[in-house]
């Protein structure tokens, strides 16, 4: 008897843990914003998800103004991240991705262009290191550091076919190995679950040009749709999310001289909604709508992104 009640209460414990898993992962999921959590879906995954951006508004310091080139840009990414658990605290993330942009628009002699370019992106690696957890009944507290490194893997030199080398922006990588660093917070209780992430990635120069280097700032609000109860790690859930991610990019620089159509702020507001079907899988999507386009120079803003994707634990 006492063999069988060990057994019981192990086969319990486990049970706990994993509802208590899947509970705080369905809870704290955003779409954009980082998480310190290591365990669920945030450890031992695959998650991918398309991502489509459109900018089309020439803006010139922050008005728009008119193009005579009626140019537009469209980008599609579909991106693979696999998080794996190294321990209770510390999780290795590999981030990839598969690109296709896009550059249209008119030339001098009126006749309509087009420039495109398809392949691998550049590969990033992480580490996220759980340092703070306080956790309590229906909800926690948990603070962890992020940091790790871009590898060049998408090519950064694609040329047209006049042999013309492609803007920065049309290439698939941008040939330099950089360095992300960051912080990340998440809590939640009951319904409710709050997010912030603030991430900077230093950037190195490759044959002569450099990206400036980039701040993201996030912020996360979820809230627990459905079930308003949340009784098993078995039941369905259904998450919205609302996020503020903050972009702000220094100018980038060719043969060290700054270049002064590049760089700035940019803020978005982006809705999302999560649906956790088994305690195994996952879909969700999002748009990020941009509040806040200060652009340096005269550049082509964003009018639209939207991502949807899914995650599954294996």
């Amino acid at each position: 008897m006492g063999g069988f009640d060990l057994v019981r209460r192990t086969a319990l414990a486990v049970i706990t843990l994993l509802s208590m898993s899947c509970f705080a992962t369905a809870q704290v999921l955003p779409f954009f914003t980082d998480t310190a959590l290591t365990v669920g879906f945030e450890s031992n995954a695959l998650r991918t998800f398309s991502r489509f951006v459109v900018r089309n508004q020439l803006r010139s310091e922050g008005e728009e103004v008119p193009d005579p080139s009626d140019q537009d840009v469209f980008v599609f990414a579909q991106v693979l991240a696999v998080p794996v658990r190294i321990n209770s605290d510390t999780v290795f993330t590999a981030v990839t991705r598969v690109l296709h942009k896009q550059l249209n628009f008119t030339a001098p002699d009126s006749s309509r262009q087009q420039l495109s370019n398809t392949g691998l992106g550049d590969t990033t690696l992480l580490v996220k290191r759980r340092f703070y957890v306080d956790n309590f009944q229906g909800g926690g507290i948990q603070l962890a550091l992020l940091g790790g490194v871009k590898l060049p893997t998408g090519d950064d030199n694609q040329r047209d076919n006049q042999g013309n080398l492609l803007p920065a922006g049309l290439q698939l990588g941008t040939g330099s190995v950089d360095v992300p660093v960051g912080l990340v917070f998440t809590a939640f209780k009951d319904r409710i679950g709050f997010n912030s992430s603030f991430l900077y990635q230093l950037n190195n120069e490759s044959n002569g040009f450099r990206f400036g280097d980039e701040a993201k700032v996030n912020l996360a609000f979820g809230y627990r749709l459905s079930p308003r109860e949340y009784t098993s790690f078995q039941d369905k859930v259904l998450i919205a999310y609302l996020e503020v991610n903050t972009v702000v990019s220094q100018r980038a620089s060719l043969d060290d001289q700054n270049m002064p159509d590049s760089g700035g702020t940019t803020v978005f507001l982006s809705p999302g909604i999560q649906a956790v079907l088994n305690p195994r899988f996952l879909v969700e999507a999002a748009f990020q709508i941009p509040l806040v386009q200060e652009l340096n120079g005269t550049q082509l803003a964003l009018s639209l992104t939207a991502n949807v994707g899914m995650r599954v634990l294996f």
